[in-house]
């Protein structure tokens, strides 16, 4: 967010005080258009901040698995919210309300993320927070850990797993299938700098988290093609298997019941 923030705002402010360095790009041949354009580029500058935010957050809710809410949000501000300002304003203020609806449908889409975010917390009680509706976890019951990519450590991890669980009747299967998955990622790819695995238990459950930056990998999927795919352990001793690539990321949530 402060990456995005301060880059859009930088880029903002260049526009608005320099409009002109970029006029190279649309052509502009005929002088009595150049101060039309540089008036519309200025407008239009004010909305790089709210795009920079709407466009975070749409890959952030992917990323958390909102996939609804990341739909709802391109939605609200790549269709609904220009296009009706865009004809609202452009009566009102002419050609300018069109370059100042999309400053407008960013901070309305803005809006709209706040308050579902609060109303979110509401309806949970607490249990998501914050403009990114974080979740409020019990550390006790969340075993968190990052590896490299490499044979030992996964073996190592397994271990980790299975005495944090101890006690647990899935614990075998748990520190098996975050073995097997990962060691998999490992053979498949060339070189992973960091593996990322949560284990949480819950009442009925347990769910592992593991995500990656290698290449697309679905454990769904038994890849024939694949020399080391021994994938198929894990899928038969998981109760779901949730896949998705997201921000050039394998996210992957294992499911095995208690």
């Amino acid at each position: 967010m402060k990456i995005v923030l301060v880059s859009s705002l930088t880029l903002s402010v260049l526009l608005i005080v320099y409009p002109q360095a970029i006029l190279f790009l649309y052509s502009i041949k005929n002088v009595t258009h150049i101060p039309v354009v540089l008036n519309a580029l200025r407008i239009f500058a004010i909305s790089y901040v709210g795009t920079a935010i709407t466009f975070l957050y749409t890959f952030y809710a992917q990323a958390i698995q909102k996939n609804q809410l990341s739909t709802i949000i391109s939605f609200l501000e790549g269709l609904v919210l220009p296009i009706s300002l865009a004809i609202i304003l452009a009566y009102v203020f002419g050609a300018d309300g069109i370059w100042i609806s999309f400053a407008i449908a960013e901070a309305l889409t803005i809006l709209f993320i706040f308050i579902y975010s609060r109303l979110l917390n509401k309806k949970t009680n607490g249990e998501y927070t914050g403009f990114f509706i974080n979740k409020h976890n019990d550390d006790a019951r969340v075993f968190e850990h990052t590896i490299q990519g490499n044979v030992e450590e996964a073996i190592n991890l397994s271990r980790e797993v299975q005495d944090y669980l101890k006690g647990n009747k899935s614990a075998t299967l748990v520190s098996l299938a975050i073995e097997e998955m990962i060691v998999n990622i490992i053979n498949i790819n060339e070189s992973v700098n960091a593996i990322d695995v949560i284990v949480r238990k819950n009442e009925d459950n347990i769910l592992i988290a593991v995500k990656d930056n290698g290449i697309d990998f679905n454990p769904v999927v038994e890849n024939a093609e694949l020399q080391f795919d021994n994938i198929s352990v894990l899928n038969k001793i998981a109760e779901k298997i949730d896949y998705s690539r997201v921000l050039g990321l394998n996210s992957t949530v294992i499911t095995i019941n208690n």
